[in-house]
């Protein structure tokens, strides 16, 4: 690309990409967001999502006429309906996609990746050790295939388990809460002996005047959510946490 021509393709590019935002904006992508070491930041509620509750996908590259690089578009989707757009300086969807499938990947190369991509990565691996991310569900004559991104909480009734989504379904569960609590991993909490609760479902917090402190939740349930006492700090602990 000769100088005659640099300004104009750059401003060509650079209007592509914002017709892409703006599109992307009117499609429900209505949120901003900031790769950070460990989650992404939503910049219009100031709120933290962890990599591993997220699904992001790669639209389109663009030259960035004020600092000459490449960066990348990226639509968000959280669990909890907060979409938006993340702006890379790199893609490495391809070392992503090859954690997902099992493929071997080098200390040296994790260490070697950007911080969206190591936690996105570091994500998937997390997952695989721990088994799944997915409950498999009996219901019916079906199988289901429940992501646990999609699920606000799990609760115990009449010795059975059993979970809510957030679109308000709910399926019993061929697991106990002990094997839901090591398996749902860190944006799930066991506020007591009944209830595990996704962070991400939960509206507010309220606390009485014994120090009791309960749990609203986003999604329609009749049931009260309390927090043991013996399990508030470290609840309130997690809570804080932005991962």
């Amino acid at each position: 690309m000769n100088s005659a021509t640099y300004p104009s393709e750059l401003r060509r590019v650079k209007s592509s990409a914002a017709g892409l935002v703006i599109q992307l904006h009117q499609s429900g992508y209505n949120y901003d967001f900031s790769a950070q070491e460990r989650n992404l930041l939503c910049i219009q509620n100031n709120r933290c999502y962890c990599y591993d509750d997220v699904e992001i996908d790669c639209q389109t590259e663009y030259f960035d006429e004020t600092s000459y690089i490449y960066k990348f578009i990226y639509t968000v989707k959280t669990s909890c309906g907060v979409n938006g757009i993340l702006i890379t300086e790199k893609d490495n969807l391809n070392t992503i996609k090859g954690a997902a499938n099992g493929l071997s990947l080098s200390a040296d190369l994790i260490n070697g990746l950007d911080p969206i991509t190591y936690n996105l990565v570091l994500g998937i691996i997390n997952r695989r050790k721990r088994g799944e991310d997915r409950l498999l569900i009996k219901y019916r004559d079906k199988i289901l295939a429940i992501s646990l991104t999609e699920t606000a909480l799990f609760y115990l009734e009449h010795k059975l388990t059993k979970l809510v989504m957030y679109d308000g379904r709910s399926y019993i569960v061929q697991k106990t809460m002990d094997e839901i609590e090591k398996q749902s991993g860190m944006s799930f909490f066991r506020v007591n002996r009944q209830f595990i609760v996704n962070k991400y479902a939960i509206k507010e917090l309220t606390s009485s005047l014994n120090r009791t402190i309960s749990v609203s939740l986003k999604v329609d349930f009749p049931l009260a959510i309390s927090v043991s006492k013996n399990r508030s700090c470290n609840f309130l602990e997690w809570f804080a946490l932005n991962f």
